[in-house]
């Protein structure tokens, strides 16, 4: 086992331009390596001082077929690829996929993930698991105080020495913290790792912003407003004033809040509104379509700050129209990835990539790819729903997606007490009172999976999907879906009691989750019930992304969206290739707590805009 670090700079030399955090700065000539510095089994480090591209090469196919660590790997892989491959589509070098790259940082996730860590916010730097680790050593605290020099050091010579310094300690740090790592857990944190280089090469890709279409949307947005403003008499700006907001709802129409704010001012944020008018509604009060439209200018209003000028300011600092979200491995407690769109604190270098909307096409289509490439997408069929069919065993859920049936149909002839094969037919005739009852069963599927009341079941059915059920009707959605899928409840059930013994729960490759507050059960006892499943999901597509990367080398990973991922790809017959591959896959042998007895497929779709896939 290897340890490696790079020490970065910007060209300008000025660390204040946060340049030598950004990889893709390599290909601008705007940064630069300072150093590389590798520590060896023999106690022994090679250190080279602003390496060149042709010695760079040579350190690595040194170190071709060993494990490498590196701490948060990803931003490391990511400059050496920049400074050895300088075109944004090139191969990835042979030099970096011949390494069997690991992540301390990654291993630190996989060894202390769980509620304790949550509530001290527990920081995964370096120096902070080293401090926590390996106390015990009686040169620690020299080498905190060491690192802690760098918050304010311009000095070239500190950054040479502590790349030296921080490899020694990484070893370290590997030594004491992977004997925690559970036989059982050691092929899902082999499958993340070997995702490390093409998460770390679509960092360098971006993404491409057609910046005509983000002023478009700019103008839309407003011309929408003005109309209801036109029509409502409603002061526009009121909608992002939580004050004012307040005032005209609940003392000038006299309308009833559903919580308050931790000030104890009545809320106004969405979930409260839609509410609100969840119950006008309900009432038949006419109130509800002025809430409805200052929902639509609050909405205008977080699609405009949020994606149009984040956006617009991230072009401004990038310079080469394309934004750089920066990925996250095991960004969340699931195991999930998430994007951050800053730099630094404030230096916008993305629009909130993670959290782009699925349903607002507007904001998808300005994200393009460059003229003669393609964008693949796959998404990962009905995921969550079979993975509980895996978890909890379910009779009827495996029927049903072992012989190809239609689930939410299933759901829907349940519910109103007809055989699945005369309703099935009606919604293929495209008869309008099966569509909705298939709606309704949709609704039932993405709602109980985790538990829910029936009133909850209302209440979201509004607040979510904008369909208006009474609460008698959630009552008999929630009671059809235990009836009818008698294996999740008891899936419940045993996952809650499993946590309790174990002090933990997990997914399919035995990504842990420790749980030790149970004074605040129900919320303790949900996460014991979602997390494997959606963990299991993370280490879905990891699989889907590490074997992706094995078989079609001609495919670039570019990101990682709700349930699909994304690729950029030179021609439409790679998009097919990518298919093939995702759809071979056999998880046998790769998930050490689940056995896989039913399909786990991808649909995949083509086009040149982010709303051209979804």
């Amino acid at each position: 086992m290897k340890t490696l670090d790079l020490e970065t700079k910007s060209v300008s030399g000025d660390y204040s331009d946060h340049m030598a955090l950004e990889p893709w700065r390599v290909r601008q000539g705007k940064a630069f390596i300072l150093s590389i510095s590798v520590y060896h089994e023999n106690n022994q480090c090679t250190h080279v001082e602003n390496p060149t591209p042709a010695q760079l090469i040579e350190i690595l196919d040194d170190l071709a077929g060993c494990e490498v660590f590196a701490h948060n790997s990803v931003f490391d892989v990511a400059w050496l690829i920049a400074s050895i491959q300088p075109k944004k589509f090139g191969s990835i070098p042979e030099c970096v996929r011949k390494i069997r790259w690991r992540d301390s940082m990654l291993l630190a996730k996989w060894v202390l993930n769980g509620q304790k860590f949550e509530r001290l916010h527990y920081s995964l730097s370096l120096a902070n698991l080293v401090g926590d680790a390996l106390r015990d050593d009686p040169d620690v605290q020299q080498f905190i105080d060491f690192k802690k020099q760098g918050e304010i050091s311009e000095d070239s010579e500190y950054w040479n020495l502590r790349g030296q310094l921080d490899v020694l300690w990484t070893h370290k740090l590997v030594n004491r913290l992977f004997p925690r790592l559970a036989p059982t857990q050691y092929v899902g944190w082999i499958i993340e790792s070997k995702c490390i280089v093409p998460v770390a090469n679509s960092w360098l890709i971006g993404l491409k912003i057609d910046k005509q279409r983000l002023l478009r949307l700019h103008d839309e947005l407003a011309e929408e407003d003005r109309l209801i403003h036109v029509k409502t008499g409603f002061d526009i700006s009121m909608a992002t004033s939580p004050k004012r907001l307040g005032n005209l709802l609940f003392d000038q129409m006299g309308l009833t809040s559903v919580k308050n704010t931790p000030t104890g001012n009545p809320s106004t944020d969405e979930e409260s509104l839609k509410k609100i008018e969840y119950s006008l509604k309900q009432a038949g009060d006419e109130r509800a379509k002025l809430v409805d439209q200052i929902m639509d200018v609050r909405y205008n209003a977080t699609i405009r700050s949020k994606y149009v000028k984040t956006t617009l300011t991230a072009l401004e600092r990038t310079g080469d129209g394309y934004v750089y979200p920066i990925p996250k491995l095991f960004g969340t407690s699931s195991g999930r990835f998430t994007y951050s769109n800053e730099t630094v604190k404030g230096v916008k270098v993305s629009l909130a990539a993670h959290q782009m909307p699925r349903k607002e096409k507007r904001v998808r289509e300005a994200v393009i790819c460059e003229e003669g490439m393609g964008i693949s997408e796959w998404d990962a069929a009905g995921q969550e729903s079979r993975i509980m069919c895996l978890h909890s065993r379910d009779p009827v859920m495996t029927d049903i997606f072992l012989n190809h049936k239609n689930f939410h149909s299933m759901t829907a002839c349940n519910i109103i007490g007809v055989p699945y094969n005369t309703f099935q037919a009606k919604v293929d005739a495209e008869d309008p009172e099966a569509i909705e009852y298939r709606q309704m069963g949709k609704l039932t599927n993405l709602s109980c999976n985790f538990r829910i009341s029936g009133p909850a079941l209302s209440a979201q059915a509004f607040t979510k999907y904008d369909m208006l059920i009474p609460i008698p009707v959630g009552n008999k959605l929630v009671s059809t879906f235990k009836h009818t899928y008698i294996g999740v409840p008891r899936y419940w059930d045993r996952a809650i009691q499993n946590a309790r013994q174990t002090g933990y729960t997990n997914s399919a490759s035995d990504r842990r989750y420790q749980i030790d507050t149970w004074d605040r059960a129900w919320m303790s006892e949900q996460s014991a019930l979602s997390l494997p499943i959606q963990a299991t999901g993370a280490d879905h597509k990891l699989i889907a992304i590490a074997t992706v990367h094995e078989k079609n080398p001609d495919a670039l990973f570019l990101m990682d969206l709700h349930d699909a991922l994304f690729y950029i790809v030179p021609r439409k017959e790679e998009h097919d290739n990518i298919g093939a591959t995702l759809n071979s896959i056999d998880y046998k042998g790769l998930w050490s707590q689940l056995d896989v007895n039913i399909p786990l497929p991808f649909e995949g779709k083509y086009g040149t805009s982010f709303r051209d896939v979804k």
